[in-house]
């Protein structure tokens, strides 16, 4: 397969952008690249669920079903994304993401 062709570069580049980080360095045969930034995409975003799954454990223990239970809940999705924690791992993600796209698209 001859990657040099711009056509094999954007299919690269949109597997890594629509599909997975790191699936258009696969296709590339740049396998140990695709393998990390996999596992790292992967990591953040497991890491992320967890801190979600935990955090509105806690949340829906103490909740009552009315409108102000979820008005509640809504406020405390907004308070979880605003966790320095979770914006670091937001952005990270992110970075991993973009550094992605444009590894693909880069011969």
């Amino acid at each position: 397969m001859d990657l040099d062709n711009s056509k094999d570069r954007l299919f690269a580049t949109l597997l890594s952008a629509f599909l997975y980080p790191g699936a258009g360095q696969i296709y590339k045969r740049e396998f140990l690249k695709g393998t990390i930034i996999i596992l790292l995409f992967s990591s953040l975003l497991i890491f992320l669920l967890i801190r979600f799954i935990y955090f509105f454990k806690t949340i829906f223990m103490n909740i009552e079903i009315s409108l102000k239970g979820y008005q509640m809940l809504l406020r405390s999705s907004f308070e979880f994304f605003l966790m320095p924690t979770n914006i670091t791992i937001i952005v990270a993600s992110l970075l991993i993401w973009i550094i992605s796209i444009i590894d693909c698209y880069k011969k």
